[in-house]
Parts: C-alpha cells; structure tokens; sequence
C-alpha cells in the first residue's frame, strides 16, 4: 500500500513514520499532500510569478496536486532590517507549516523542502483563489470575512514571529461556500527581531483573550509528549536551536496567559 493511501485513513496526530530517507528517524506527516509534492514527476518547465524573492510555478504530474510554488534557496534576498539573510527562507516556509498543523491553526497549504533541477527550496501547494488580501480595502474588511481564521492567524503569527505578514500574502478561497483565510509567504518568521509586523495583532489585543478553541487544540497537541519531541527534532532541521527554544517559550506563553498583550510583542527576551 502506497504511503498517501497509509495516511488518508490515519487521524492527524496518528500521522508518525520512519522517514527511509534519514535513517529510520520519525517524521510527523499532516497531509498526503506532503509526499505528492515530494515525488511527483514535473510537467514542462517551471514559470517565474513575480515575488521579492525568485518563485515559480511548477506544474506536476499528479491529479491530486495540479501545481505548486517552487522558492529555491539561490534566488533568495537579504532583508537586513529584519534581521534576515538568504540562504534558509525555504526552511522557515517548511517550519511554519509544521507549527501551523501541529496546533491545528490549517492556514498553511501543505509545503515541503524539494530540490528541482538541481536547486534546494521550498515547494507549496499552489491554491486557486477567490479573491486575494491586496483587493480588501481595509484589514475590518478581512476580519469580517472569516474572524475566526483571522484569529488565529494572529495567535500563529506571533508563536511563529512572523515579522513579514501583510494583506498580499493573505489569499482568500471558497472552501464548501465559506470564505476561508489562506496564509502564504511565511519566510521572514521565527528569527529574533526588533518589530512584529503581523497584521491583526492589533484584533486580538481588543479581544483581550485568545478562544478557547485554539487554547485546547495547541494544549492538546502539546500534551502529546511523543509527537512534540518529533516536531522538535524537525525543526532543529530547519531553525537555529535558539529560535526554536523561542518559539516553544512563545507556545507557553499562550497556554499560560491565554492572551497577547504590548509586554508580549515588545518582550524580545524569549
């Protein structure tokens, strides 16, 4: 039985395997999508999108997942006022989407770490779009559309330090007739900087507490002993072993507070 058909029957934190590619070591797989985007033949030559870093669009082989956006390391730019050099935004791509399934905030498309044509980086699902962030006129606007994912790509965004979100990289889609929230772009994250420039903080700190739903799914999926020593043993992959004690810290903070206030955001201690 193939892997994809494996995973479609297990419930999300039953999804553990032993990676042959590294050793036997366990790996967490949220989606099927994951290993189509991994092995997937390419069909014709990758397309260059416009973004500030070099992006493509590669069509693939697969009915399952059509296309995907392919951000390979050697195209990537500094972003020295954040803090950011190139050579590891492809990482963050893949550790932020780790974190967004793990807690069960589902606002990252399935994104894994592939080499194409001979060049590393980060391959997305690509998501068709009913309408994109830069048409809303105003981020009251956004939040009407879906307050609850806009919600908690709040609380995400701040767990992640994501010091690059803006209305151009939120993407809109119709998902069963509701207009859900799609959070794309998620490379300037987990580093330490000096301003969080995620848009709808400002939303959560009038609501003065996060929901309790999102409160149960991230301590519920951080009760879960095994799995998140297997997530820290991916991220360490990927971040900095300071940036990833940060997050965790971030992540108890949340538990414990169950809010996020100006002490928060402005606290680069942790």
């Amino acid at each position: 039985m193939a892997l994809e058909d494996d995973i479609r029957g297990m419930s999300e934190k039953e999804k553990v395997v032993f990676s042959p590619e590294k050793e036997g070591k366990k790996e967490l797989i949220f989606d099927q999508k994951e290993t189509i985007l991994k092995s997937a033949e390419i069909d014709g030559e990758p397309r260059r999108v416009q973004g500030s870093n070099e992006v493509f669009y590669i069509k693939l082989a697969s009915p399952e997942v059509a296309g995907a956006i392919f951000k390979p390391a050697s195209g990537e730019v500094d972003f020295p006022e954040l803090g950011y050099w190139y050579g590891d935004y492809y990482k963050r791509e893949r550790a932020a989407y780790l974190v967004d399934r793990f807690f069960s905030f589902n606002l990252i498309p399935p994104t894994v770490i592939r080499e194409i044509s001979g060049e590393i980086g980060s391959l997305q699902e690509y998501i068709p779009i009913h309408r994109a962030g830069w048409q809303i006129e105003s981020l009251s606007d956004l939040v009407a559309i879906n307050e609850q994912d806009f919600t908690k790509m709040a609380v995400l965004d701040f767990i992640i330090w994501n010091t690059g979100r803006s209305l151009p990289n939120i993407f809109i889609v119709d998902q069963n007739k509701q207009e859900r929230l799609i959070c794309i772009d998620n490379s300037l994250s987990f580093r330490k900087g000096t301003v969080l420039r995620a848009e709808g903080t400002d939303k959560l700190l009038s609501l003065k507490e996060i929901p309790e739903e999102i409160i149960n799914n991230i301590e519920k999926a951080f009760s879960n002993r095994e799995n998140l020593e297997i997530l820290r043993n991916m991220l360490n992959e990927l971040l900095k072993s300071e940036e990833i004690d940060n997050f965790f810290d971030r992540i108890e903070r949340v538990m414990y507070k169950k809010r996020i206030t100006d002490e928060d955001i402005a606290d680069f201690s942790y």
